[in-house]
């Protein structure tokens, strides 16, 4: 920078101006990228005047002074540093000095206080298995109270140290807002620490606490760089303490182990040879050569012979085999003995003893070889089977009957093993689930599991067969497709001749029918009891207020709620009635070819001035081309009066009401389709589900007082389903936008008249 004239500049250079400096050369000391400095200089004289020459001049002697500078602080850092290299190396040697645990540690927080020049230090170490970080060391005033606190990983300074593995320098930790005090510490002691963590191998072990008493000498960055540089030697020598202490352990270990192994070895011998004298197996040991090396007693009881005759000759040679099988089982031996034979095999074998008897064996051989694998003979075990052989062929004859049984039974049945494994279903099984046998074998109970039952119910049926005992009870299982089924069912646990569990046989009878015959008279015991109470109550009622009251007028007005309740009454066992005889199948249904259009043209007629009386407007669109259908007209009058009624009883004044026909395909089935449209209050989205279900009445019903039982829905899609038809609705729920009932009628019905 180059003035001529400083005092041209008054507001920034006030103070040189006012030393009367008239001219200014000033030039920026740099080193590379770094700015060391500057260099000035002045005039105190307008004659004095600075050019562009002396400028260059003064850049040139800058940049070598820069240099220097730049020198002069890296021979200084670079002694700083070597000093510090220095002491971490004594102190890595003398830390490094033991493989004792303790002693490592103590070294440690020794050479952390000499390194920096700190009032105290001490190491907190992870304890994983607990989650928690204790103090192992401290070098401390307060050391006590310091070993005896623990926290968690993540908790206070320390904590949080711990668990982000960051090093940190806190030189007022009383205003840290994540500080802990350590009870019985003094709570205002000013002090400045820094933290590292002791890493290795991205593993966290703990952390390491420098600590300088008063605020006068804070921690630096640079303080933080070497006493990381010293937790990382430092975590190394933790490390391998901890190492060299579970080597030394593991070696103590091991002298023990060898000590005890000899031990079960010396008893293994005993063991063995008093096991194999006692088998009731025969046990057999070959040479290389085929010679038999050692026989048990056994053996020899099973061929009517000694040992003494038997031991040192090859065992083709003996006569309990026979001359047929000689080669066959020679070759078997010098295969396996040339390792082109499965070392170890299992098949059955056929003997014959010096008296003639033939014995059915299962016999067990086994390579012997040395440490290198080379062969040394042979050991094998011979077992009688006879026994078991007669055995199978009983149970075969038992299982046959069995499955004779099982498969003509009416009940499902299910076998599974002891940890539920399907192992049998008869067919009953199988239809009843839609579930074939081999998509059950090997499977669990749970693939015909539904979700109607709790973890309780469950609990407590494992609970009781687990102990033995046969349980009894209702379940509702899930079929292949996803439908479900009711079932009474039936588990008894096989026991074996010890009383453990083998098998679990489980006999489903299928009481879905029942149930729902259960269900549907509960409901309509239910549900006529509490529509037949209402108009009773209120008989009752206004009869009792009749012999109470002397005018006339009342008399009258009660008179006539009772005429209007006994018709409510009436109506509703009449409905009661006609549902009863279509359940039980007793209302005849008459068909006959009927022409609809014809039955709702006579419907209207006799319902017109019902409606204008109502201020309702009743509309009819007729088809035309309309094709007959084979129906009773008498009930589905019934069906279409209902739905006529339904829609003037939830119609307000000014409404329209429309009676529609038409023809109509789907499924591939022509049908008659009679349409009862209405603009009145609407049916709820969520009652639609509803409205055919029997005794049920809507909100609608309740609004405007209509009169009705709740049954009238239900007996028309009653009638319609004997007609093979359906019944639709469709409504937006709106007042003013109505309902549309749909009758689903089909065309061409070929089934027998009922």
């Amino acid at each position: 920078m180059l003035l001529e004239d400083y005092s041209e500049h008054p507001d920034t250079l006030q103070p040189a101006v006012e030393a009367g400096i008239r001219a200014l050369l000033g030039v920026p000391l740099i080193a590379g990228d770094e700015v060391m400095g500057g260099m000035a200089f002045f005039g105190l004289s307008k004659d004095i005047k600075f050019t562009r020459e002396h400028l260059t001049q003064m850049e040139t002697i800058a940049g070598v002074a820069a240099i220097a500078a730049k020198n002069a602080h890296l021979f200084s850092e670079a002694h700083r540093l070597a000093e510090e290299s220095q002491a971490l190396i004594r102190t890595a040697h003398s830390i490094s000095a033991s493989l004792d645990t303790e002693t490592v540690l103590n070294e440690i927080a020794t050479q952390a206080n000499q390194l920096l020049d700190c009032d105290g230090s001490r190491i907190h170490l992870v304890d994983y298995e607990k989650g928690t970080v204790h103090c192992v060391v401290a070098r401390e005033p307060n050391a006590e109270e310091l070993l005896a606190f623990e926290f968690k990983v993540g908790e206070g300074i320390t904590g949080g140290v711990i668990e982000r593995g960051q090093p940190v320098v806190i030189n007022d930790p009383a205003a840290d807002s994540t500080s802990v005090q350590v009870p019985g510490t003094p709570e205002d002691e000013p002090e400045c620490l820094a933290i590292v963590p002791l890493s290795v191998r991205q593993r966290t072990l703990g952390a390491m606490t420098v600590r300088r008493l008063g605020l006068d000498r804070p921690f630096t960055e640079k303080d933080l760089d070497l006493l990381s540089a010293f937790a990382a030697q430092a975590a190394v020598s933790i490390e391998n303490a901890n190492l060299f202490g579970q080597i030394e352990a593991q070696a103590q270990r091991l002298e023990l182990q060898v000590e005890e192994r000899t031990r079960e070895l010396s008893l293994s011998e005993a063991r063995y040879r008093s096991l194999v004298e006692s088998a009731q197996s025969g046990i057999f040991q070959l040479d290389l050569e085929g010679r038999l090396l050692y026989g048990n007693q056994a053996l020899a009881s099973m061929f009517e012979t000694d040992l003494e005759d038997v031991l040192g000759k090859p065992f083709y040679s003996q006569s309990y085999i026979q001359d047929e099988k000689i080669g066959e089982i020679l070759d078997n031996f010098n295969q396996r003995m040339s390792g082109n034979r499965e070392p170890t095999e299992v098949y059955e074998f056929e003997f014959q003893t010096a008296s003639g008897r033939k014995i059915p064996t299962l016999i067990g051989v086994s390579l012997i070889t040395d440490e290198e694998g080379k062969p040394q003979g042979l050991t094998g075990l011979i077992t009688d089977i006879s026994e078991r052989i007669e055995l199978e062929e009983a149970l075969k004859a038992e299982r046959d009957r069995l499955d004779a049984i099982l498969g003509h039974v009416g009940d499902a049945v299910m076998v599974t093993d002891a940890e539920a494994s399907i192992q049998f279903v008869n067919p009953a099984w199988e239809r009843l689930n839609n579930y074939s046998i081999k998509d059950a074998l090997g499977k669990t109970p749970d693939i015909i599991q539904s979700d109607q039952q709790n973890d309780a119910f469950y609990s407590e049926m494992q609970e009781t067969i687990a102990q033995g005992n046969t349980w009894q009870g209702e379940i509702t299982n899930q079929r292949k497709d996803g439908s479900t089924y009711e079932a009474a069912l039936t588990i008894t646990p096989v026991l074996s001749p010890t009383g453990t569990v083998i098998n679990y046989v489980s006999v489903y009878h299928d009481i879905s029918a029942l149930k729902e015959i259960d269900r549907l008279k509960s409901r309509f015991v239910s549900d006529v009891s509490h529509e037949l109470r209402t108009p009773l109550t209120n008989i009752r009622l206004y009869l009792d207020l009749i012999a109470r009251v002397k005018d006339r007028g009342k008399t009258e007005r009660y008179l006539k709620t009772l005429s209007r309740e006994s018709d409510r009454l009436a109506n509703l066992i009449d409905d009661l009635l006609s549902l009863s005889r279509i359940d039980v199948g007793t209302t005849q249904i008459y068909r006959r070819p009927l022409n609809v259009n014809d039955l709702l043209r006579s419907l209207a007629e006799d319902r017109r001035s019902l409606a204008a009386k109502q201020g309702l407007q009743l509309e009819t669109k007729i088809s035309s081309d309309l094709p007959e259908i084979q129906g009773d007209e008498r009930l589905l009058s019934q069906v279409f009066t209902n739905l006529l009624t339904n829609a003037m009883n939830y119609t307000q004044e000014g409404g329209v009401i429309s009676l529609r026909t038409r023809s109509d395909s789907e499924a591939s089935v022509e049908w008659v389709v009679v349409e009862v449209e209405d603009t009145g209050l609407g049916i709820p989205l969520d009652e639609q589900s509803e409205i055919f279900t029997r005794f049920f009445r809507g909100a609608a019903s309740k609004s405007t007082g209509a009169p009705g039982t709740g049954l009238g829905l239900a007996i028309c899609d009653e009638i319609i389903h004997r007609h093979d038809g359906h019944i639709t609705v469709s409504s937006e729920g709106k007042p003013g936008k109505g309902s549309c009932f749909s009758v689903w009628l089909p065309v061409d019905l070929e089934t027998s008249l009922d």
